[in-house]
């Protein structure tokens, strides 16, 4: 038995150390394999744009690219313009200004460029009203002549008509056509002027719905006669502040008053 094992044991011996030396052999081709990996990596370029970022990117320009050729007529100096935003699912694809803000000074429109606003004034106009109200200082169903000394129109006409429209006044603007040109007031006075002047109505107040912009020229009287209102319009300004209106205001316009835009 001690001979029968003595020829088998260093065979067995020599089968272990050929499979040490080929595991070896394995683990130096597997870390070979590794570094030449690593450095393949290392040498290949960023990673391609996903295809819906890549799209999306691709848009944007054509939108930037489709904006500036519809705006490139207005583009010149000495032409009118206007502020343009384009935003796509919540996100600003483009800010850009397009001609003058003022073709006497030379100053050009730009993103941070300031407008009057117009008509969107009016839900301010209303808001005054309302804080008038609730202060006690009017109530909207008094007669326009109690705040309006002016007013020769027929009586029953209500705070609470032109605020809603339903005065039944005559259009402000066919006015002002029809009478004679009058360079020595601003035209706001000329147009409160000729609405308070009216002896009478297109129809009866509340009979219906008629959008009148004249009925909100005479509404911002009272809030211009009211010191505290202006108080409370330059409040207005720190409020806007949530909504990131940093460039946006109220402010109650001065009889003696010119404004133009600056760069």
């Amino acid at each position: 038995m001690r001979m029968r094992a003595a020829t088998i044991l260093p065979a067995t011996h020599d089968r272990g150390r050929r499979r040490r030396r080929e595991l070896a052999l394995v683990r130096r081709r597997l870390a070979g394999v590794c570094v030449l990996t690593a450095m393949v990596a290392a040498m290949a370029p960023p990673a391609v744009e996903t295809t819906p970022a890549r799209a999306a990117r691709i848009e944007d320009r054509r939108i930037e690219a489709a904006v500036d050729g519809l705006f490139a007529p207005w583009q010149r100096p000495g032409s009118p313009g206007c502020s343009v935003g384009v935003s796509r699912g919540g996100a600003t694809v483009l800010e850009r200004g397009y001609g003058q803000a003022s073709l006497e000074l030379g100053v050009p429109i730009t993103p941070q460029s300031v407008f009057h606003v117009a008509s969107v004034t009016k839900q301010f106009t209303a808001m005054s009203i309302l804080v008038l109200a609730r202060d006690g200082r009017l109530s909207l169903d008094d007669d326009v002549r109690r705040h309006l000394p002016e007013w020769k129109g027929p009586p029953g006409v209500t705070i609470r008509h032109l605020l809603t429209h339903t005065g039944g006044l005559r259009d402000a603007f066919l006015l002002i056509e029809l009478a004679a040109p009058d360079t020595s007031r601003p035209v706001q006075d000329q147009l409160l002027g000729l609405l308070a002047g009216q002896r009478g109505l297109s129809e009866a107040p509340g009979r219906r719905y008629f959008y009148n912009n004249g009925g909100y020229l005479l509404l911002a009287a009272p809030p211009e006669r009211h010191a505290a209102i202006r108080t409370e319009l330059e409040r207005l300004d720190a409020q806007f502040a949530p909504f990131r209106f940093t460039q946006a205001g109220v402010r109650a316009r001065r009889r003696d008053e010119t404004w133009a835009p600056r760069a």
